[in-house]
């Protein structure tokens, strides 16, 4: 195992990946298959270190946001977001072939942890801008319902009536903004790697990752949601056998956790593969 690495040295060599550019020229026709099987190969390589660090990353970010305030903001704005490229950069280490150790998850403390927290300020302010629509939506929709207030001789029907039709529209208003926030979502697949891998900046990542997933992309990490969506019932099934279960249950979402986390990375490294 070889010590920490420096960031210059993240990423394959130049020449042997292709450019932003290139890519957002030519694309890249990638199939969910050999995206699977090469997160796979990366995964089984060091699936002993991704639980592990999975397990510290989990009780880091409990203990943390257990901190009244400063704990919250401190994980949010810093330490999550370093400690989740952790996972990228042992995952790259491993796909190039080069020597790991579980302090290389940590790597992200080490450099550019500055330009990852600007990111991430960017990122919580694109939130905030798309959700606020959302809060505007339900704001009305509960003013709406606190005016109705039913009171001795009004309309019981008619009170019935109006209450779940807010109800419904909230609701449809919830699964339409939540497939958009899913979209959203999805064009920030690559926004990470290309901080790390391809220097870009802080802006740059995020209009780069949206402009390469746009449409062509989009597959990719809806298949990884479906497939946390087809473990419930496997999850479900464990629960049932009471502490045993419950451990082998909480193993397998670490796995779930770190693998899907492993397959973004697949992605990124299949589309900037050269050909």
């Amino acid at each position: 195992m070889q010590e920490t690495l420096d960031y210059q040295e993240l990423g394959s060599p130049e020449g042997s990946t292709r450019s932003i550019k290139e890519v957002l020229a030519n694309g890249h026709n990638l199939s969910m298959r050999e995206a699977l099987k090469t997160a796979w190969e990366i995964y089984s390589k060091g699936w002993g270190l991704y639980i592990g660090y999975t397990i510290v990353f989990a009780l880091i970010s409990l203990v943390t946001i257990l901190i009244p305030i400063l704990g919250g903001l401190t994980y949010i704005f810093f330490l999550g977001p370093v400690l989740f490229v952790g996972f990228f950069i042992v995952s790259d280490l491993i796909y190039r072939g080069e020597g790991y150790s579980f302090g290389n998850f940590f790597d992200g403390f080490r450099s550019k942890s500055g330009t990852i927290v600007l990111n991430t300020l960017i990122l919580i302010g694109l939130v905030i801008l798309l959700l606020s629509p959302f809060f505007v939506l339900f704001g009305s929709i509960f003013m709406n319902i606190a005016k109705l207030g039913y009171r001795p001789g009004n309309d019981l029907m008619e009170f019935y009536a109006t209450l779940f039709s807010s109800l419904g529209a909230s609701l449809a208003g919830v699964m339409i903004y939540y497939i958009f926030m899913l979209f959203c979502g999805s064009l920030l697949l690559l926004n990470y790697q290309l901080l790390l891998f391809q220097n870009t900046g802080p802006w740059e990542s995020i209009v780069t990752s949206a402009r390469i997933t746009f449409i062509k992309y989009w597959k990719y990490p809806v298949s990884y949601i479906l497939l946390f969506i087809l473990s419930f019932p496997f999850s479900i099934l464990l629960s049932k056998l009471g502490i045993t279960g419950l451990i082998i249950n909480a193993i397998f979402g670490f796995c779930l956790f770190s693998f899907n986390i492993v397959c973004t990375y697949s992605i990124y490294a299949l589309i900037f593969k050269k050909e």
